[in-house]
């Protein structure tokens, strides 16, 4: 073979490696934008951190992340819209919590099953802060309930949805406490128009989280805090005497369970990497979201069936069975 054949034929193996290559990338995950179905508006906590993670998913998956707020019904119109995509390559995705995923289907008929969703990882879990308008005067846990009690019927309870984030460690507090069929209960749609309402005195107290209440400052006192740390000079709800468990929000988010084995790999692997990025640290340190408690999908999994059977209990308690 001379030179020119030789040459001619290296130059074809490197065309041909370089396409096979080209193809293997065009059909790599993911391919396009992965879209996250964000069940709750625009401005609450979830919006918030989920704009945080996505904003380093293009370094991380190589891929935009596009936050897509889907608000209505209690999280019933988010979730559907991505229950009933077609889309199960996990281009589509579902950020969601606890309270969406395992609590719901026990309050209400569902049109989609949650079974149908597998957790790509829980980012963190998020501390109910319980506060009041601080133009109201209570500045504890016990001048509320005895404000209550002294005009049972004419306090609003603000909360961001029927069964969310927000209504049910208030009503559990407030069912502790014995004042739950005393209080008005005030609903919006998501932590955004609740948010408002309370810029606005529209509610008397609330329960958000601290990326929400930090951003009211002096407009709101806190009372009680979930977890095992005080925020915001507010005593834990341990030492308030009430449950330990009501304090928490899981912020997951899922893909389809037909989800290619690969495609969720790849994900999990993604969401894993988020702790060690700078920027992601420095946008939850100011939103002061706590991200040590990140979980691993495949560990989160484990936790739904038993959430879910506690949930069905407190379900039945608070609407009588």
């Amino acid at each position: 073979m001379n030179l020119r054949n030789i040459t001619t034929t290296a130059l074809g193996a490197v065309v041909a490696v370089t396409m096979t290559a080209g193809v293997a990338l065009a059909q790599g995950f993911p391919s396009k934008p992965v879209e996250v179905i964000l069940p709750m508006g625009a401005g609450g906590s979830h919006d918030l951190t989920g704009r945080a993670f996505s904003s380093v998913m293009a370094d991380l998956l190589g891929q935009p992340m596009i936050i897509r707020p889907t608000p209505g019904g209690g999280g019933v119109v988010g979730q559907e819209a991505f229950a009933s995509n077609t889309d199960h390559s996990g281009h589509v995705l579902l950020y969601s919590h606890n309270f969406f995923d395992q609590m719901q289907k026990h309050a209400t008929d569902l049109p989609y099953d949650t079974d149908d969703f597998v957790t790509v990882a829980r980012i963190n879990f998020a501390p109910h802060v319980l506060f009041s308008q601080s133009s109201r005067g209570w500045t504890s846990l016990d001048e509320l309930i005895a404000a209550i009690e002294a005009a049972p019927g004419t306090i609003k309870f603000g909360h961001s949805g029927q069964f969310g984030a927000t209504h049910v460690p208030g009503a559990r507090i407030l069912q502790e406490r014995g004042v739950l069929d005393k209080v008005e209960f005030v609903g919006f749609q998501g932590g955004g128009p609740l948010s408002q309402a309370i810029v606005t005195g529209e509610v008397d107290f609330a329960i958000m989280f601290p990326a929400n209440v930090n951003r009211f400052g002096d407009q709101v006192t806190a009372l009680g805090v979930g977890g095992p740390e005080s925020l915001f000079g507010a005593p834990t709800f341990s030492e308030l005497g009430l449950s330990e468990d009501l304090g928490f929000m899981m912020r997951v988010v899922f893909a389809h369970k037909d989800i290619p084995a690969a495609n969720l790999a790849t994900l999990r692997e993604a969401f894993g990497a988020l702790n060690d990025n700078r920027t992601y640290q420095r946008l939850m340190s100011n939103l002061q979201e706590d991200i040590s408690s990140y979980q691993d999908g495949t560990d989160y999994e484990v936790l739904r069936g038993p959430q879910s059977a506690a949930f069905k209990s407190l379900v039945e308690a608070l609407v009588g069975g």
